[in-house]
C-alpha cells in the first residue's frame, strides 16, 4: 500500500501499521504518512473467498438435486431489490459479495460447470 502511495507523493515516509482486530474493517491514515490497517479488512478477501465457495457448492448441490438453477440467483435478486445497489467504495469495504456480483459469480458458475435443473420446488409448499 505504502509502495502505491510513494508514487503519487514520493516526499512522504510512509508508515504501515496494523491493528489487531479482525472484527474492524477498516483502515485510515494521519497527516504524516501515517497509515493504519485493522487485520479485519486484510482478512476480508479470505470471507469473500469463502462466501463464493459456499455460492458454488449451493449452486452445485441443489443442481445436483435437480432443483431449477434460477431459484439461487432468484434469492439473490430479492436481496438486490431490497438491499439497492452497492456504491463501489462500499463494496471494496465490505466482508461480503454485493448482491449484484452474487447474482453474476453464480450465473458464471453455472454456465461454466453446465449445471441446470427444472424442479422448483413449489408443489412443497401449496
Amino acid at each position: 500500500m505504502a509502495a502505491f502511495a510513494n508514487k503519487d507523493r514520493p516526499n512522504i515516509n510512509w508508515r504501515l501499521s496494523v491493528i489487531d482486530d479482525p472484527k474492524t474493517v477498516n483502515a485510515f491514515a494521519t497527516p504524516g504518512g501515517f497509515l493504519y490497517v485493522y487485520t479485519g479488512l486484510l482478512m476480508e478477501a479470505h470471507s469473500r473467498d469463502d462466501e463464493s465457495e459456499a455460492d458454488q457448492f449451493g449452486a452445485k448441490y441443489s443442481s445436483m438435486a435437480g432443483y431449477d438453477r434460477h431459484g439461487l440467483t432468484t434469492f439473490f435478486g430479492k436481496l438486490l431489490a431490497k438491499q439497492g445497489r452497492t456504491p463501489t467504495p462500499m463494496k471494496w469495504l465490505s466482508d461480503h459479495l454485493a448482491s449484484e456480483d452474487r447474482v453474476n459469480q453464480v450465473n458464471d458458475y453455472f454456465a461454466k460447470n453446465d449445471l441446470h435443473g427444472a424442479d422448483l420446488g413449489a408443489e412443497r409448499f401449496q
